[in-house]
Order: structure tokens, then C-alpha cells, then sequence
């Protein structure tokens, strides 16, 4: 079993996954070129090179290796990242409450404060002259 035909454009190149003849799971790409061979022209000047259509061929490189390494890079990148979103989930969880408490307790003091004032004393003080 050969590796499978894959049509690219000229002068480009394709990739697919595929599977490789042991079974397992691959990747493959495919460069694509046309390769012309010239002549010599015998209509024209000795020595001229001339290229026919019937001189041009279509010329497919495909290349192709297993992904079982790429995939468990894949995998562990995987764990990683959601291993490191759910730390940090649980470290905003556990965190920032305190932060929140801390940044807000001059606000609370302030607010203390205000509730001790009892409107009875506000009347005036005896520190202004009066008439």
C-alpha cells in the first residue's frame, strides 16, 4: 500500500491526515512542481533551447511521517493549560475576597463613623462666635 495521491496546486503545497500503512494515524504534504527539460530548436538559431508542452511533466513529492509525537505534545499542552485555568480559577476564588476586604476597609471605617453620628448632636458647636 502506497501513500495516498494528494493534488496541490502547481508550485504549491498540501497537507493531509492520513493513515500510514502500519495502521497508524499520520500526516502527510504534498509539493507539486512541473518539470520541463528543453530541446533544441530547429526552426531557430543553432544552439537555441526551446520547450514543447510534450517536453513538461507533472512532478508530486509526497512526504509523509506519524503524528504520535505531535499528538502527545498536543495532549500535555492540553493538560497544561486547563490544569493552569482551573489553579487559576481557584486561586481568584481564594484570593480575591481578602484583596476586595483589604482594598474596601478604609471605606468601612468611614462608614462606621457616619453610623456613630447621632443627629441630636448635631446642633452647633461651641466653637464659633455667636452673635
Amino acid at each position: 500500500m502506497g501513500l495516498p495521491r494528494i493534488e496541490a496546486g502547481i508550485d504549491a503545497h498540501e497537507f493531509e491526515d492520513i493513515e500510514l500503512p502500519d495502521g497508524i494515524k499520520g500526516r502527510a504534504v504534498t509539493f507539486s512542481y512541473i518539470n520541463c527539460r528543453p530541446h533544441e530548436n530547429l526552426d531557430g538559431d543553432p544552439g537555441e533551447k526551446k520547450i514543447g508542452n510534450n517536453d513538461c511533466n507533472r512532478l508530486f513529492i509526497v512526504m509523509a511521517c506519524s503524528r504520535e509525537w505531535i499528538d502527545n505534545i498536543l495532549r500535555i499542552n492540553l493538560i497544561a493549560l486547563v490544569g493552569t485555568g482551573i489553579l487559576l480559577s481557584l486561586g481568584s476564588i481564594v484570593i480575591l475576597p481578602g484583596i476586595i476586604k483589604t482594598g474596601l476597609s478604609p471605606l468601612n471605617q468611614i462608614a462606621e463613623k457616619a453610623a456613630s453620628i447621632e443627629v441630636t448632636n448635631l446642633g452647633r458647636s461651641g466653637t464659633c462666635n455667636e452673635p
